[in-house]
């Protein structure tokens, strides 16, 4: 299962790789994406995922659980998943 972390800055800060790890440790993958990353005529994300502690670009499926900050509202069309 995909968890989405949704920012308004373009790379993962090292508080989001101790996440993407911790959430990695418990059977999860994190994506890290910026909202300007959504696609959604396809309904994908071009997100970071960590992969042998190295951020690797990868396409997936909008995750069904993102976590979103307020500073990203302004992107308001890419919140109608």
């Amino acid at each position: 299962m995909q968890v989405g972390y949704m920012r308004n800055f373009n790379y993962p800060k090292p508080f989001v790789e101790l996440l993407a790890k911790t959430t990695k440790y418990h059977g999860f993958d994190l994506v890290f994406f910026h909202p300007k990353d959504i696609d959604m005529k396809r309904k994908t994300v071009n997100g970071r995922i960590l992969i042998n502690n190295k951020w690797t670009r990868k396409e997936v499926r909008i995750p069904s659980f993102v976590d979103v900050t307020v500073h990203s509202f302004k992107y308001k069309e890419e919140f109608i998943f």
